[in-house]
């Protein structure tokens, strides 16, 4: 880590990439995402973290190389659209997509940040967010629920996505949702509603 830091440095590049949150990007076999190295160049890197590993390469990245994809719901966020547009969600390792299809579509990019609690409390208290998005799944989406039952879908990333599934669970049934569906993804999938 120490000569990472030290070719950082040497390229005056070392406050930009703490500003940019000092992620290190590790590559393995399979797809992955683009970001920007050291150099200015696009590279690509199977997933990022902050912790510096032995047993794969780990280059300094600074900010992801995104593409707009006007129907891609990003972390921590939803949309609601009509039933002809698309919506999708990808990268759910322990975030979990939710989708609700009614009069319209809902997909909600759900990741594992609840609000603390103690310890010994065993449930689970949702984020301000979170209840905002209850909120409008009320009042926009699930007046079908009066005409005609309404079914989700909750997409698991498939790494330890325990959190999030509890908390699409508990969204589900603050507004009346009972007929769920479970699949379980890899974080490479590209899920399309």
């Amino acid at each position: 880590m120490n000569e990472l830091i030290q070719e950082l440095t040497k390229k005056g590049k070392y406050t930009d990439w703490v500003s940019c949150g000092s992620y290190l990007g590790h590559t393995s076999n399979g797809p992955g995402y683009k970001y920007y190295d050291m150099d200015g160049d696009i590279i690509n890197v199977s997933y990022t973290s902050k912790e510096y590993r032995d047993d794969v390469i780990n280059i300094p990245v600074f900010k992801q190389y995104w593409v707009n994809d006007p129907t891609n719901v990003r972390q921590a966020k939803y949309k609601i659209v009509r039933n002809n547009e698309e919506l999708s969600v990808s990268g759910l390792v322990t975030c979990c997509g939710l989708a609700i299809i009614g009069e319209k579509k809902f997909l909600a990019h759900l990741d594992a940040s609840i609000d603390k609690i103690p310890c010994e409390e065993l449930t689970m208290k949702l984020t301000r967010y979170d209840k905002k998005m209850v909120e409008i799944l009320r009042n926009d989406l699930c007046n079908d629920l009066r005409n005609k039952p309404v079914k989700a879908t909750i997409y698991a990333g498939n790494v330890d996505s325990y959190v999030s599934v509890k908390k699409a669970k508990m969204i589900c049934d603050m507004v009346g949702i009972n007929d769920i569906t479970m699949i379980e993804v890899d974080m490479f999938d590209r899920i399309s509603i």
